[in-house]
């Protein structure tokens, strides 16, 4: 039982549902394979997703203007923008956030990156390197072409 303000006893109920809800018989049958089956396939894609990691931050620090760290964990990179936008386009319309750089690359480039603001950083977008050697480099090409096309705000 709780007695609380609504929005706190709405948050708790989200949370109570999600903590006494049992994994499917699937998911449990999963994990037990995790634990009772080798780990070479593991460690080979682990291995492998760390040198796209590598191609991935490599490939944008070699883009002027943008700046990318080296994750700890999962298959996405943040890198940072901001030094390239704002910005216009040739024809004038103004790229002021990452979202209107993200909208840009998708109709323009048809690539798709995600803006930083979902994720508590407006001046970075997220990109994911779970994809082949070949798609990613490809990837990179249209992200500096993107930001090639755009002029400073300044100019």
């Amino acid at each position: 039982y709780l007695a609380a303000d609504r929005a706190i006893a709405g948050a708790v109920a989200k949370l109570q549902g999600q903590e006494t809800s049992a994994p499917s018989t699937i998911s449990q049958m999963a994990g037990l394979a995790a634990y009772t089956n080798p780990l070479d396939q593991v460690h080979a894609m682990r291995d492998v997703f760390r040198k796209r990691r590598d191609l991935m931050v490599d490939g944008l620090n070699a883009i002027p203007g943008v700046t990318c760290t080296v994750p700890d964990g999962a298959f996405y990179v943040f890198p940072d923008i901001s030094a390239r936008i704002p910005a216009r386009k040739p024809e004038g319309t103004l790229i002021e956030t990452t979202t209107d750089f993200s909208m840009m690359c998708l109709e323009e480039f048809g690539l798709g990156v995600v803006p930083g603001d979902a994720f508590g950083d407006p001046s970075c977008i997220r990109l994911s390197f779970a994809a082949s050697d070949e798609d990613l480099t490809a990837g990179l090409a249209l992200l500096r072409e993107a930001l090639d096309s755009l002029h400073p705000e300044s100019a």
